[in-house]
């Protein structure tokens, strides 16, 4: 992804953001920092390197003899990676969560047996579950938030009330993030969406 940036934006105050956003998404994808750090800068030195025809051939000589593997990451899977390195074995690092995890598909709002997200103007997000439609849970949320009760157990209205009626969750703008019909299984994914 570095070499994408680097070659395909000639503006460099551009790459410097494209770079930021990078290192922001590894991070959050709990890479250490200073893995990424070493990737990045070791991509831009070979960019670097590329436009010295000498340095073309001792790459491709030392492309030679080596092997090319992937494992998921791990915490410490780097002591691996550098070991590999001794016997010439690149080891390139996966992570289960991939962006089209991240980016909801085609929301079927009728959908049962799910676990969802709606999110507040204030950067809060409710997160919870229902083995009815969305929409059907939706409207609950709308009528228990209009209705304001002092006695709700709706996590929803109590951020409502404590903050004065300020912030508003926006229920037509839910999102579906997972699927379940196994009730207990369900509870479980809304506990660690949470």
């Amino acid at each position: 992804m570095t070499e994408r940036i680097i070659t395909t934006t000639k503006d460099n105050h551009q790459q410097m953001n494209d770079l930021k956003t990078l290192k922001r998404m590894f991070v959050n994808s709990q890479y250490p920092k200073y893995e990424i750090e070493k990737q990045i800068q070791e991509t831009i030195r070979k960019l670097s390197n590329n436009d010295n025809p000498q340095s073309i051939n001792n790459q491709k000589k030392k492309d030679e003899y080596e092997i090319s593997m992937s494992l998921p990451y791990t915490p410490g899977i780097e002591v691996l990676k550098r070991k590999l390195e001794k016997l010439k074995i690149k080891l390139y690092f996966s992570y289960p969560q991939k962006l089209s995890s991240l980016v909801p598909s085609n929301i079927n709002r009728k959908s049962k047996a799910i676990v969802y997200k709606i999110p507040c103007e204030c950067g809060a997000e409710y997160i919870g579950e229902t083995k009815r439609g969305l929409d059907e849970r939706m409207q609950e949320h709308i009528r228990n938030i209009k209705e304001n009760d002092d006695q709700s157990k709706s996590e929803m209205v109590q951020h409502h009330r404590q903050q004065n009626g300020i912030c508003k969750f926006n229920p037509k703008i839910a999102t579906i993030i997972d699927y379940e019909t196994d009730e207990r299984k369900r509870l479980i994914k809304e506990t660690l969406y949470s």
